[in-house]
């Protein structure tokens, strides 16, 4: 009885041991480069094949530290050979095959392998191992965020003129609010933005006035603009108005169509900057209505890159809305500058 229960205890504690052995077994993940290896002049080893002189560059992390090492698989064709790397001993299959395991400490390491034959034959063959790095890929064509949203704030100035009407002026803080998906990454894009007056600094008035612009549109890039160009034709439907209490000033409820040309150069240190010009025709929601009524914009910015790979916007707009409608005309001009971040 004694002895089964001695038994019974060496058997679970060394399936303790293994068990605890496998848990803490290292495990060797690539980090993305790639080892070369080539020969160096000289000496050869005559029946020696390698399977492929490229391999990943594998790092595990042990007890001793962080280790980085690559792995070259081959065949030596010699029956009864035996192989060496240093002084130990290669493992060969009885088909001849081998696999051997190299320190990769500099970016160019160097190992020796020797056969050796069953009447004390000896062949030796150098190698060297380069590491490459894994090429970056271009901002351009690396998976982008598909859904991506920014802010912006900044003052606005508008002159606004009426038939009948004094002219209007007003300094104010616009917010911004913009939505972008990539429907099709680098060709076709979805964008929703709306603006609105969040505060009133100054006017010639004392009406509190504000606008509320809506808008949505389908972008496409155009292919065959070369890097780091880049040329988008957007269309959509825009909304604005105008929001006062007072009855007979200001304009309500204006929609249309809208296209819009964008062009965009990315910067070497990953910033951009762009421009854009946007015709907006004026409809009464059945047709257009004359040329003279539409809204006309413009508007260049610079996209700061930050280290968190998000981007600060500064932008410029202006834009010119003209209406005739009946017998009274209005003309809108405002001055927009902003400061947004994209998420």
């Amino acid at each position: 009885m004694a002895r089964s229960l001695a038994a019974w205890v060496i058997a679970v504690n060394l399936v303790t041991l293994v068990s605890v052995q496998a848990a803490d077994a290292p495990t060797a993940t690539p980090n993305g480069d790639t080892a070369e290896m080539a020969r160096i002049k000289g000496s050869t080893i005559s029946k020696l094949v390698w399977k492929s002189l490229t391999a990943p560059v594998l790092e595990e992390t042990t007890s001793m530290g962080k280790k980085t090492y690559v792995i070259f698989r081959g065949t030596l064709d010699q029956a009864d050979w035996s192989l060496l790397q240093k002084a130990n001993t290669v493992e060969l299959s009885p088909e001849g095959d081998f696999e051997t395991e190299v320190l990769l400490d500099t970016p160019q390491t160097r190992f020796e392998l020797t056969a050796v034959g069953p009447l004390g034959e000896v062949e030796s063959e150098k190698f060297e191992i380069k590491i490459i790095p894994t090429p970056e890929v271009p901002a351009t064509q690396m998976p982008a965020q598909r859904l991506t949203f920014s802010t912006g704030i900044g003052p606005t100035l508008v002159t606004y003129k009426q038939t009948l009407i004094p002219d209007f002026q007003l300094i104010a803080l616009t917010a911004k609010l913009a939505a972008l998906y990539s429907l099709v990454p680098l060709r076709w894009d979805l964008g929703l933005n709306t603006s609105f007056t969040l505060l009133k600094l100054s006017s010639n008035s004392s009406q509190n006035v504000r606008f509320l612009g809506f808008n949505a549109s389908v972008g496409y890039r155009i292919p065959k603009i070369d890097s780091p160009w880049q040329l988008s034709i957007l269309g959509g439907f825009y909304y604005s108005t105008m929001l006062i209490p007072a009855t007979g000033f200001g304009y309500q409820d204006i929609f249309g169509p809208q296209l819009f040309p964008t062009l965009k150069r990315e910067l070497k240190n990953g910033d951009s900057i762009s421009g854009y010009l946007k015709l907006s025709p004026v409809t009464d929601g059945i047709s257009l209505l004359s040329l003279s009524n539409r809204e006309f914009g413009i508007g260049a910015g610079w996209n700061k890159k930050l280290k968190n790979g998000r981007h600060l916007i500064f932008m410029m707009d202006l834009s010119n809305l003209n209406l005739e409608l009946q017998s009274v005309v209005v003309t809108s001009n405002a001055i927009h500058a902003s400061i947004g971040y994209n998420f």
